[in-house]
């Protein structure tokens, strides 16, 4: 298309098939425990990347399909950062992600299974220096079914490729991970 040409629109479509909604396929926002009370969902996929606060270690956030209960508070999420950013509530079979922490262990194994996690409140571990941060401890409810690995969709760690995950128990080298993704780059398979 030449510079000077603007891009046409396509025209919404007349008829949309009824029990459909619009979606992008990707999170609407995050769900934070401690801010936004528990969270009723559906493990589907996990995506990892590198810190903001400390690059050499790895940050992982587990996308949740929403369930929704009418005994339960609606479920409300972040949308946008710093001062776009706002609360808004998720309708059920939204996607909403969750910044993990260790406490939450249990989830990784949920894909596909009912999942109820609430805030717990904080443990203080022994031996560990009285400067350290006590561990959140969260409390998790989870359907029966066989344990199922949720799976991981993308990884865009380069600092922290060395680390740990749930999903790498030796540390990976960029070359044994294969190509790398550019910035914008947007190859995601779902697989689900």
């Amino acid at each position: 298309m030449a510079k000077n040409q603007a891009a046409t629109k396509p025209e919404v479509p007349a008829y949309i098939p009824e029990g459909l909604r619009r979606t992008t396929g990707d999170v609407i926002g995050f769900h934070d425990l401690e801010d936004h009370g528990p969270i009723y969902g559906i493990p589907m996929a996990a995506k990892l990347s590198d810190s903001k606060l400390e690059p050499s270690k790895p940050s992982c956030f587990i996308i949740f399909k929403i369930v929704a209960d009418p005994q339960l508070p609606p479920c409300l999420c972040y949308e946008g950062s710093g001062d776009d950013q706002q609360v808004i509530t998720a309708k059920e079979g939204d996607l909403v992600g969750v910044w993990t922490k260790p406490g939450m262990r249990p989830i990784f194994q949920a894909c596909g299974r009912k999942v109820f996690m609430s805030f717990a409140g904080e443990k203080k571990l022994r031996g560990r220096p009285e400067a350290q941060s006590p561990m959140k401890v969260y409390d998790c409810h989870i359907s029966d079914g066989p344990n199922r690995t949720v799976p991981l969709i993308e990884d865009n760690r380069i600092q922290s490729i060395g680390a740990k995950t749930p999903w790498h128990k030796e540390p990976l080298t960029a070359a044994a991970r294969g190509k790398t993704r550019e910035p914008g780059e947007d190859d995601d398979d779902f697989g689900f």
